[in-house]
């Protein structure tokens, strides 16, 4: 009888460390995770239901930074968001929130004039 209540206690003290990301907030500051030296996104977003919105700041190697703004949608876990940064660049993301503090997903960069790039980047963005 006492295996069976260190075995129930167990599975409810599991249960209570479930993902707290389930139907989470993406609300707050957020930075990419970068693997270019001199690189750097951050964002604020905020959230009215599932529509996402916010701001932030870039800066890119060998180039300058500036502003962005953010649109999209949370659902869920499911994540999706169009950075337009000042330079006309836009980052197409999309991606699920994996705990509290990381969303991972792709990202496929858009450029006015250019082709949209073909392959998706693995992008992650961690809580700031």
């Amino acid at each position: 009888m006492r295996l069976v209540r260190l075995v129930l206690l167990l599975v409810v003290a599991g249960s209570a460390c479930s993902d707290p990301v389930v139907g989470g907030s993406v609300v707050g500051s957020w930075a990419q995770v970068q693997t270019i030296p001199g690189s750097s996104l951050a964002i604020d977003l905020v959230q009215d239901g599932s529509s996402v919105s916010g701001d932030g700041t870039w800066c890119g190697e060998a180039l300058r930074c500036g502003t962005l703004t953010v649109s999209g949608t949370n659902s869920g876990t499911t994540v999706r968001l169009d950075i337009k940064l000042d330079s006309g660049s836009i980052l197409h993301f999309g991606g699920k929130l994996r705990t509290f503090s990381t969303i991972e997903g792709s990202s496929i960069w858009e450029t006015p004039g250019q082709q949209p790039q073909v392959l998706p980047l693995f992008t992650t963005f961690k809580r700031s």
